[in-house]
């Protein structure tokens, strides 16, 4: 990403946190992985808008000309991004 595409990808994730009164994200509970945690969120979930869409989304707002509608699933969302630099998976095992 270029130096602007990566201020926008911060920008876009940070507007997708929902806040409280005194503007910090809110937090929901604990996550699936070690120390991770649930946040709200501006958006809602659904069939149409997975987690995949809204990676497409947050690295399209960063410049890269992908589809979101079309990377529904994980497979979809790594065939996207296949054209646009090196794909790096990494099983969720190997996070710290």
């Amino acid at each position: 990403l270029s130096p602007a595409g990566f201020e926008a990808l911060l920008q876009y994730l940070s507007a997708s946190f929902a806040r409280d009164q005194d503007g910090a994200p809110r937090a929901l509970g604990p996550g699936l992985y070690g120390q991770s945690q649930f946040y709200a969120a501006t958006e809602r979930y659904h069939l149409f808008r997975t987690c995949n869409v809204w990676t497409a989304r947050a690295l399209r707002a960063a410049g890269i000309p992908i589809t979101p509608s079309l990377t529904i699933t994980t497979d979809a969302l790594f065939n996207s991004l296949a054209d646009h630099g090196q794909v790096v998976r990494g099983a969720a095992a190997e996070l710290p």
